[in-house]
């Protein structure tokens, strides 16, 4: 239907009438429950709204929305008497704090619930934006309305400070769910949430005692310490506004009709505490979160690998995966024996389970179970072939009418048992061969969607001899709006299923540190304590990259990895990115890993890759880097896929390695 066009909620012109509306409707009540018209400076609730809807919206959105504020501002303003110029000042400065705080806020963290984001609200949201607003509503104070704006100043950082962090949340509870949801709960627990912090707040307010007054901050405690953010958020908009309308309506332990202090006095005390008890239950919040959420992370990469174990196990109907392996077998010797023996002889070769196709050789077996007869064409020796998992028969076959001797017979019969001990040990190798990488692909993240091939490009080799089984592994996905890349790669010390059973529990964990919007250096220090907690776990070295397509910058760290190269589209120089590296994982190093960042342009390449594409006996490292260094140089406008292929070819011309090699390769868009 037509109408629907118009109102969908998508459209630009949508959000910023809705957000105007909103803001409209929140500073009237800052103006009829706050106390704004009589007192003055108050709590202000459309602070909260604007910070957090730029926050969760992307910039090129936000122009419409900016105008919606000032529109909603000034008729709030002049429907209160305010002039044309004091209305045009206070939406100067509701425009200027939400735009640089949600900008400051973006640029310290990605929008998720964690340490690092909290911090891009302390900074953006409760001291920068507000302080910035608070400057132009203090000058607007003092040139259009008369009043002492400067004395005002802290009045007002505080009154938009404490409508940022009681709003905020909430408005991103809204637009964001699946980001700023932390536990999930019933209906029941969001009512009794509510009403727990109703009762609290309004038994305060109705006893009056001032001594009384700082316990309402326990409606705050239950969902900080139990449920979840958006539960916290409502819980902390019914104590703020129910405290603040009485004490602007002279109730409450706060009136300042009890001790005859000045209003605005009160007020501004009042709200120091709404402020200071909120941000402490914040904070409990966020440590109950990041612990449950390292719980979780811990508990999913566990359940990960118990399912892959599972599933290679009903892949191969086997019973356990723990058998030791033979030293013999490898695609050589399964193709000298297919040589060796006669053509109705091989289906014991090609067999994958006990279930053979033995017609031609029964046949010859009875062709052949009589005495020995004399034919001019040549003479034929059936032998039984027997292993523990399969039965046949071994066909020697040789021209002329000379009979096969009593002593030919017995080493023919020696020669069938070595075939068939080499024939199980083959079949044996190929077996775990197969169960190793099945386990291994199954596990090792999904890196490069179709949707990233023009972009980014990886590939992964398993080591030229032995099980084919390691603990390489890379990984590239694109966040949900397309703003940022997210990369990592590292290597698992070892060449067996134990390393491949880390290495899962290292690349998925990482994976959902990097959705969670963990920078780089904290995924590495995340990374560290939950491989210190397992004792058997092995020495891994791990690169991070969280890459802003929209600012142009790369952030990374690496413990203990070799490091990334990056070449300039702009003139083919190579920068080889060293300067943020620490030990590897499980080397007990704690907090504090140093982080780099480095400028990416259009066409610029980036290259992560691990040891077993550079490493070579007796050949140095230094040299070998060089030598990826002048292949990247040469590859100029060269597709992610090509340079991969390009880079394999440069540095193992031959094609063996005793090492996996994982490759990624992006170019920035």
């Amino acid at each position: 239907m037509e109408w629907r066009r118009y109102v969908d909620p998508d459209r630009p012109a949508t959000q910023a009438i809705a957000v105007g509306l909103a803001y409209a409707a929140l500073a009237t009540s800052s103006f009829a429950l706050f106390g704004a018209s009589e007192i003055g400076v108050t709590f202000f609730p459309p602070a909260g709204l604007t910070f957090a809807v730029l926050l969760a919206t992307p910039r090129r959105r936000w122009p419409p929305i900016l105008v919606a504020i000032v529109v909603a501002e000034v008729t709030v303003d002049l429907a209160n008497g305010y002039s044309l110029e004091a209305a045009l000042g206070w939406a100067t400065a509701n425009v200027v704090e939400p735009t640089v705080g949600a900008w400051l806020a973006s640029r310290i963290s990605a929008p998720a619930i964690g340490r690092r984001f909290a911090l891009a609200i302390l900074v953006g949201g409760i001291l920068v934006g507000p302080a910035a607003g608070a400057s132009i509503g203090a000058a607007t104070l003092s040139l259009f309305e008369g009043g002492d704006g400067w004395a005002a100043l802290s009045d007002i950082w505080v009154g938009d400070a404490l409508g940022v962090l009681i709003v905020a949340p909430l408005v991103l509870a809204v637009l964001r769910p699946a980001t700023f949801t932390s536990v999930a709960v019933t209906w029941l627990d969001l009512a009794g949430t509510t009403g727990v912090a109703v009762v609290a707040t309004v038994v305060v307010v109705g006893v009056g005692d001032p001594r009384l007054g700082y316990a309402a901050a326990l409606a705050l405690a239950l969902p900080a310490a139990r449920y979840g953010t958006r539960e916290l958020a409502i819980a902390a908009v019914i104590f703020a506004s129910v405290l603040t309308t009485a004490t602007a309506h002279d109730v409450g332990p706060w009136a300042p009709g009890r001790t005859g202090a000045d209003p605005q006095e009160r007020l501004v005390e009042q709200q120091a505490f709404i402020l200071l008890a909120t941000a402490a239950a914040w904070f409990v919040k966020l440590e109950v979160t990041e612990r449950v959420r390292a719980a979780t992370i811990a508990t999913a990469a566990r359940a990960d690998l118990r399912e892959a174990r599972r599933a290679a196990l009903d892949r191969e109907h086997l019973a356990a995966m723990n058998v030791a392996l033979a030293d013999l077998g490898s695609v050589d010797t399964l193709d000298a024996l297919h040589e060796a023996l006669p053509r109705h002889a091989r289906s014991i070769c090609d067999c994958s389970s006990v279930q053979l196709d033995l017609d031609v050789s029964a046949r010859a077996v009875e062709s052949t179970a009589r005495p020995p007869r004399i034919a001019l064409e040549g003479q034929r020796l059936v032998v039984p072939l027997r292993t523990p998992t399969a039965s046949g028969s071994l066909v020697l076959e040789r021209p002329g009418p000379r009979p096969w001797s009593g002593g030919d017979q017995i080493r023919a019969v020696a020669f069938a048992s070595i075939v068939g001990d080499g024939i199980e040990r083959v079949m044996r190798a190929e077996t775990h061969r197969h169960i190793g990488l099945t386990f291994q692909d199954a596990i090792r993240p999904r890196v490069i969607g179709d949707d990233l091939g023009q972009i980014a490009h990886g590939l992964y080799r398993p080591a030229t001899s032995g099980m084919y089984v390691g603990g390489d592994w890379y990984d590239v996905v694109v966040v949900e709006d397309g703003s940022e890349l997210l990369t990592s790669i590292g290597d698992v010390a070892g060449h067996d299923l134990a390393a491949a059973a880390q290495m899962g529990r290292v690349a998925s964990s990482a994976r959902a540190l990097a959705h969670a919007g963990h920078p780089p250096a904290e995924q590495l220090e995340l990374l560290d304590e939950l491989a210190l907690q397992d004792e058997e776990a092995l020495m891994a070295t791990v690169v991070c990259a969280r890459i802003d397509l929209k600012e142009g910058e790369m952030v990374y760290a690496s413990a203990g990895h070799l490091p990334p190269m990056l070449r300039r589209a702009a003139d083919g120089a190579v920068v080889i990115l060293d300067d943020a590296t620490s030990p590897p994982l499980t080397a007990k190093v704690g907090r504090g890993r140093p982080e780099g960042r480095v400028d990416v342009a259009a066409g610029d390449l980036l290259v992560l890759y691990t040891d077993g594409l550079v490493e070579r006996r007796r050949v140095g490292i230094d040299e070998r880097l060089a030598q990826l260094a002048d292949a990247l140089r040469a590859l100029d406008g060269t597709a992610p896929h090509e340079v991969c292929d390009a880079v394999v070819t440069a540095m193992i011309p031959h094609g063996r390695h005793d090492d996996d090699v994982a490759l990624v390769c992006i170019r920035i868009p």
